[in-house]
């Protein structure tokens, strides 16, 4: 049963009335495998660290959080429902193990070579009236007779390995003498004979079977076939690409997920841009070379940085590897001599690295709405929520969730539209979206790195800590958050859709304006949030703690006192104006009815109270004389 069964508590402020308070902690909601657990909690960074890695959306967020000044003394994190995930080989190198971990258990291959392949190579041309006998992994193939000319003939004749299941592709090379099988993963595709017949000549064949190089995709079968033995809850498929999926059995039911590998020395890893920082050098050493960009005091993005470090590595000669963007704030460096391994650093907190496998961003298999109920079933205790979901619809989703609650939703968007469209010309933004909605419990923060980084938990983490009704949301610095460079147009455009920027001004980056969608001040609706729970829990205290609370003068006087009480720390936080002074209103017991007095119910408890708000503009007009 919520407090507010027994103590109900309305505040009205104009025409906006907010009921059911509560008052919490972030909680950042994110899709990962990490814990079965719906919610756990963290008092740092580095607790963070033991269920995620610097890769982690969840961790990104949590990292934010953490990094600000004045930082929360604990956050929470929550899990969405997840069935399905896809694992990449990002490496594929031997004699190496390769390991995926489910619900705790290990299931690992080798990736030493086992299977063989094929090289033939022909001493001449076909000619007219050659027949060409294939014996292939022992069993023997339909003759192919000569067909027009040398490279028809070869041709026919990879078409015709390739119709053997074990054949996963044939190319013809050496001026169309040279013909080169590739069997399937992890399968030998062996030419044990080729005999030639008839014919004014036959050339022969010399036949050679190297070892099969190992791939992404020779591992992600092994991969396939050991999880799928292994009875685990899961299914493994093969995607035949270099990657494999997982599936829990029965939908809904939950398993943590991780990967690994024994690989020191890669040949190929994905180098992620985790932060963005300004005036901060971002270093990939390589073979003990640094290849270092250091960031500008303007504004950049994740991809800016992988770009630049893209470049400085592609174009260089000091060690034998290239560089590939991926164009969304990664990169891959692969070394020049397949299964030549490199040493690799990044710069700690800002970048991360991954080699052998890696798991894909994971798909939500349930509606946020769903999830966001479940987790609040389990523990409702947190006031302040964020997600690492940036889906539009998601998060608006999110936001409608949220005005049905007594919470507050951050969320920070990139969408052009925000910045680059008037209000009213843009209908499709999120910010646009909520402000157009109305809501009163979600505000929108622009960041032209929203995509990969979460401003708004910095946002959350540096004010949070602040006692409700001592802060506004406006000036406030965020750590390792790069700001904004708008034109004032740009700024306006935010602004007019109650969107919040951060930008520099005066010499100092700033958040402003500090308002949710409706454009209400956060602090406001904090505060008020704050204000109704402390009067639910000190009237309560009084109801719990007497063994009984008479239906006289002196019991109404007792929970008279109790909301003063809490209009009194309103007052020492700052949330309510001294002067004029709150003022509390009570009934008489002789007044009330009877009927409410037969059921033990207090009404026409009021009070009226000046909200302090907060000065966010100064004009100053002055006269100087000589």
């Amino acid at each position: 049963m919520p407090l507010s069964d027994i103590v109900n508590v309305q505040i009205t402020r104009d025409t906006q009335t907010v009921s059911e308070a509560g008052f919490g902690l972030l909680m950042i909601l994110g899709t990962h495998k990490r814990f079965n657990d719906r919610i756990r909690f963290y008092s740092s960074i580095q607790g963070v660290a033991n269920d995620f890695i610097p890769t982690d959306l969840e961790y990104i967020a949590a990292q934010e959080a953490f990094s600000q000044t004045l930082s929360p003394e604990q956050i929470a994190i929550g899990r969405r429902t997840v069935d399905s995930a896809t694992i990449l080989v990002e490496t594929a190198m031997s004699p190496f193990n390769y390991t995926t971990t489910i619900n705790g258990t290990d299931v690992t291959v080798p990736s030493t070579p086992t299977a063989q392949n094929s090289i033939v190579t022909m001493s001449g041309n076909f000619v007219t009236g050659n027949s060409i006998a294939i014996t292939l992994n022992g069993t023997p193939l339909a003759a192919i007779p000569f067909n027009t000319d040398q490279i028809t003939t070869m041709n026919d004749i990879a078409t015709a390995l390739e119709a053997n299941a074990a054949v996963d592709s044939v190319s013809i090379t050496g001026s169309n003498l040279v013909i080169n099988v590739f069997g399937k993963p992890n399968i030998s595709a062996i030419i044990n004979s080729l005999v030639v017949t008839g014919g004014a000549s036959q050339p022969t064949a010399a036949i050679a079977t190297p070892t099969q190089a190992v791939s992404p995709e020779s591992i992600a079968a092994a991969m396939v076939t050991a999880i799928n033995g292994a009875t685990l809850g899961v299914t493994a498929t093969d995607n035949l690409n270099g990657t494999y999926s997982l599936a829990a059995d029965v939908p809904g039911v939950p398993y943590t997920l991780d990967v690994s590998s024994t690989i020191i020395n890669p040949d190929q890893a994905r180098v992620t841009v985790t932060q963005v920082e300004p005036n901060t050098d971002y270093t990939v050493t390589i073979n003990g070379v640094d290849f270092t960009y250091t960031t500008l005091n303007e504004v950049q993005t994740n991809e800016d940085i992988a770009a630049a470090l893209t470049q400085i590595i592609s174009t260089q000669t000091a060690v034998p590897v290239s560089a590939t963007d991926n164009l969304n704030g990664s990169f891959e460096i692969i070394a020049n001599v397949s299964g030549t391994g490199f040493v690799l650093g990044v710069s700690d907190g800002i970048l991360s690295k991954q080699f052998g496998l890696i798991i894909d961003p994971y798909t939500p298999s349930d509606t946020v709405v769903n999830d966001l109920n479940a987790v609040q079933l389990v523990d409702d205790s947190w006031y302040a929520l964020a997600l690492t979901d940036r889906t539009a619809a998601t998060v608006f989703s999110a936001a409608g969730w949220t005005e049905s609650q007594i919470k507050l939703f951050g969320t920070a968007s990139a969408d052009p539209n925000i910045i680059n469209l008037a209000a009213g010309v843009d209908l499709s933004s999120i910010a646009a979206k909520c402000n157009q909605a109305g809501y009163i419990r979600t505000f929108v923060l622009y960041h032209q790195d929203a995509e990969n980084d979460f401003p708004e938990c910095a946002w959350f983490g540096g004010v949070l800590p602040l006692d409700p009704g001592s802060e506004t949301w406006k000036f406030k610095r965020l750590n390792s958050i790069s700001y904004s460079n708008l034109t004032s147009t740009q700024s306006q455009n935010a602004r007019n859709k109650k969107a919040n920027t951060y930008e520099f001004i005066g010499g100092v980056g700033i958040t402003r304006e500090g308002t949710v969608a409706q454009g209400e001040f956060i602090d406001i609706v904090r505060g008020v949030d704050w204000l109704t729970s402390r009067i639910q829990e000190f009237v309560y205290s009084v109801l719990v703690n007497s063994n009984k609370v008479p239906y006289t003068d002196a019991g109404i006087t007792a929970i008279e006192s109790e909301v003063k009480r809490a209009l009194q720390l309103g007052i020492t936080n700052n949330l309510i104006a001294n002067d004029p002074a709150p003022e509390v209103t009570v009934p008489k017991a002789a007044n009330v009815p009877p009927n409410d007095k037969a059921q033990r119910i207090l009404r026409n408890v009021k009070f009226t109270a000046t909200l302090a708000g907060a000065i966010h503009e100064i004009k100053i007009t002055g006269t100087v004389t000589v």
